[in-house]
């Protein structure tokens, strides 16, 4: 009965996460391939090359943003300009007066 009982405590501690490996001394979970330096330099190399896709990206987003806002500045400004332009040529047209309400009194609607 001793026996049962040692070598199923034995199974036990094997099979547990926990157990020590008899040759490393180190859990299971810890041990790991060694990586070499080739191993290292291609993940290095690999994490450069999708590092530069995204800055590629990222300059390319921000050329397009600029030239964005470059044509909406140039688009506010003509409209600016128009702006000026069609309330000189109202006040010209109002004779300065401030009577622009009653400017439009006056005349008969179209239908008549």
């Amino acid at each position: 009965m001793k026996s049962v009982k040692r070598s199923t405590a034995r199974a036990t501690a094997r099979a547990t996460p926990s157990a020590t490996s008899r040759t490393t001394g180190v859990s299971p979970e810890v041990e790991q391939p060694a990586v070499g330096a080739a191993d290292v330099a291609g993940a290095l190399a690999e994490r450069v090359r999708e590092l530069e896709i995204k800055v590629m990206f990222l300059e390319r987003q921000v050329g397009g943003q600029d030239r964005a806002m470059l044509e909406q500045y140039r688009e506010t400004e003509r409209l600016r300009t128009d702006v000026k332009r069609l309330t000189a040529a109202f006040d010209a047209q109002n004779d300065g007066q401030g009577n622009a309400d009653r400017l439009w009194e006056n005349e008969r609607p179209p239908h008549y």
